[in-house]
């Protein structure tokens, strides 16, 4: 059971405890789409490609994308359909 005491306005934006601190990696990962084998496919897939194969250079390129706007890398050049 989980019980929330009155804020007063004031401390609104104000943590009750210290916040844990956060550790960050921007690496590239070893292995691309190795989540999205470990998960597998749905129940209704009906392709005849596994989800892996369809979703995993999608999710690289956002990935991609993502580390280097976290980064403040310049954009690169690529094939246009993999742009996030």
């Amino acid at each position: 059971k989980v019980s929330l005491r009155a804020v007063k306005p004031s401390n609104y934006e104000t943590a009750r405890d210290p916040l844990p601190a956060l550790r960050l990696s921007f690496d590239e990962p070893v292995i691309h789409g190795s989540v999205l084998r470990q998960l597998g496919a749905p129940v209704g897939w009906k392709s005849g490609s596994s989800p892996s194969e369809l979703l995993t250079p999608l999710v690289r390129a956002a990935a991609d994308k993502a580390r280097r706007l976290a980064l403040g890398e310049p954009e690169e050049t690529g094939d246009p359909r993999f742009r996030a």
